[in-house]
């Protein structure tokens, strides 16, 4: 296979062999050129645009199977890059089970160098049919902010307390600094804010906050190309409760938990614009040593969905779950606390 690149900085070049031996017959790639998608970023997108004409004949990529459209034929690809070729794995698996392997390469070699800068009034190239091409995608740049909005249930247990079980609406707001390629600064607060009802008399409300380093680990899957993302998040989470009671002896709830949080991410790009992710964490409290204490930690799960829009701004949906129990130590008994939230938040990031 002989490699040819387009000097286009956003065009990388599909490569296939021209050995008919080492080619999947009825694959045909619409265009060889490819549009990049977010340029900026790290490792980014192409999708890639073919026609496969085989009845009772199955096409896979990376080992997954390939969704070829039943009328017309065609089917697109969703490539994420990790260098200046990346291999693209196909295979196609006969009714009666023989497989035929293609290989291909897509090459761009701009990969890892910044962008150059553009006029303001140059048109955005509309000669390649592929989807990629039609709806390029903006990139919000190195700093982005988020707020969300949502409903969260509270069900909190305390020593020698009635239990709480409540209803509130919750506000987050949420910071991001990308330093380079793989490292990223984010903090974020939430607080469920108001109150919608509660099973005592008195309300409870919830502060958390958050400041963490995210590394973006080189993209996981078949030849590095897949679809997969890992991100490890380390740094501090803060916990604290309030309470609308104003007799001390009667407040519920606890204060100022802080401790190291590490928050492993896997994110999964389903296509150019849609992608889910999975974050689990656990935090020990800090004892006053400054040492971690497992008797007392939060534990928290977050599943999202993230759609980018054409302008660059992410809309997303989520459901979280947390669960903390928080031992505090008094001069007669230690006072045990164990509170799970469970919220649905939508949000918006710019």
């Amino acid at each position: 296979m002989g490699l040819a690149y387009s000097d286009d900085f956003d065009l990388a070049k599909l490569v296939v062999s021209s050995n008919p031996s080492e080619t999947i017959a009825g694959l045909v790639w619409s265009s060889t050129d490819i549009h990049i998608l977010n340029v900026n970023e790290a490792h980014p997108l192409v999708t890639i645009e073919g026609k496969y004409d085989k009845d009772g004949y199955f096409l896979f990529h990376d080992g997954r199977m390939v969704e070829v459209d039943p009328s017309t034929k065609k089917f697109i690809v969703v490539l994420r890059l990790t260098g200046k070729s990346t291999p693209m794995d196909f295979t196609e698996v006969s009714p009666d089970a023989v497989s035929t392997p293609e290989k291909a390469i897509v090459y761009w070699s701009s990969y890892g160098e910044a962008p150059p800068a553009r006029p303001s009034e140059a048109p955005v190239s509309t000669t390649s049919q592929t989807v990629a091409e039609s709806v390029p995608i903006k990139d919000l740049g190195p700093n982005t902010f988020g707020v969300s909005l949502g409903l969260t249930s509270i069900a909190y247990t305390e020593s020698a307390a009635t239990p709480e079980n409540e209803f509130a609406m919750s506000v987050e707001a949420r910071a991001n600094h990308r330093l380079d390629s793989q490292w990223s600064v984010d903090g974020d607060l939430f607080y469920t804010a108001l109150p919608l009802s509660s099973s005592r008399s008195d309300n409870l409300t919830f502060l958390t906050g958050r400041l963490a380093a995210i590394y973006d680990l080189p993209v996981l899957g078949s030849g590095g190309g897949g679809p997969w993302r890992l991100k490890i998040a380390g740094g501090f989470y803060y916990e604290t409760t309030f309470t609308n009671v104003t007799v001390a002896l009667k407040q519920i709830g606890y204060g100022n938990f802080l401790g190291p949080q590490i928050s492993p991410e896997i994110h999964y790009q389903v296509n150019a614009r849609d992608s889910a992710s999975l974050a689990v964490a656990e935090t020990p409290n800090l004892n006053n040593e400054f040492l971690p204490d497992f008797s007392s930690n939060v534990v928290s799960l977050k599943l999202a969905w993230d759609r980018r829009l054409t302008s660059g701004q992410i809309i997303s949906a989520d459901l979280r779950f947390s669960e903390s129990i928080v031992t505090v130590a008094t001069a007669v008994l230690p006072i045990n606390h164990a509170a799970t939230l469970i919220s649905l938040m939508g949000s918006f990031t710019f």
